[in-house]
């Protein structure tokens, strides 16, 4: 959702229709998203809270409804027009940040915070709103003043860019792999050739998650990023249970473990 009129920075240097096609282009092949420009209609400053009051009277008063902001946002919240009403519209879904503190600026902020905070994903579908939910999301040290200084210096930002899937096999595809569990802190990684000993894929990556919610969070974050390079996961298993995930992606399969889970399977001793 392109705003037209940003209240708290500069109006950007690219127009309401440059963002708009920018955003078209990043979800092309993401069936998962759809673009919504209503805040481009307006003359007015894009008030967030006044665009989920508009969604809030279109989907009813019982639809879970989620805004996902940074680190940063949330840290700055105190500061956005009518943010104490957020909350009774809908949940907030925080990502990480690179730089930015995980506590509030003051005693009170945090306890507000610490009320609302919520770390159960069953809650979030449940409830339609008032839940703050802190995902643990890769630490991308990309941002749009990065992106404003390359160009003013004529640098490239091609690297800013993620792969394309079609190059990735073979060891490049594992290597991606491995760096995608790494990225969410998934502890003993390891990847076995199974070539000659497995009929259903040539390599297995096997990974540990030291909770339900980091092995959804590791399994949801290898899938979104499959995605995003055109890669297409033939299956997901074990999602509801959280103890042992699987993404099939052919020709590697990643197993997203508890560590009681792992020690009872030993994996590593029936493939090695």
């Amino acid at each position: 959702m392109p705003n037209n009129v940003p209240p708290h920075r500069p109006q950007p240097e690219a127009s309401s229709a440059q963002r708009k096609e920018m955003i078209e282009l990043a979800i092309a092949n993401h069936p998962l998203f759809t673009l919504d420009d209503r805040e481009l209609t307006r003359t007015t400053p894009s008030w967030t809270v006044e665009t989920l009051e508009q969604l809030r009277a279109e989907l009813g008063p019982k639809q879970p409804l989620a805004f996902i902001i940074g680190q940063d946002s949330l840290l700055s919240l105190h500061r956005w027009h009518r943010w104490e009403t957020l909350l009774t519209l809908c949940h907030l879904l925080v990502t990480q940040r690179p730089g930015y503190p995980l506590t509030m600026e003051t005693p009170e902020q945090q306890a507000w915070l610490d009320e609302n905070v919520t770390d159960a994903v069953e809650t979030l579908h449940q409830q339609p709103a008032g839940k703050v939910f802190l995902a643990q999301t890769p630490l991308y040290d990309i941002s749009a003043t990065t992106i404003r200084h390359r160009l003013e210096n004529h640098q490239s930002c091609d690297d800013l860019l993620p792969p394309d899937g079609e190059h990735l096999q073979g060891k490049a595809l594992q290597d991606f792999i491995v760096d995608k569990i790494d990225d969410l802190k998934a502890q003993d990684i390891i990847a076995i050739d199974v070539k000659g000993k497995s009929s259903i894929t040539d390599c297995m990556v096997i990974c540990t998650g030291t909770s339900n919610r980091h092995v959804m969070s590791i399994a949801e974050h290898v899938v979104q990023s499959s995605r995003e390079v055109g890669l297409s996961p033939m299956g997901v298993k074990g999602i509801n249970a959280s103890d042992w995930v699987v993404v099939d992606l052919g020709e590697i399969i990643v197993h997203v473990m508890q560590e009681e889970s792992r020690q009872l399977y030993e994996l590593e001793k029936l493939w090695s």
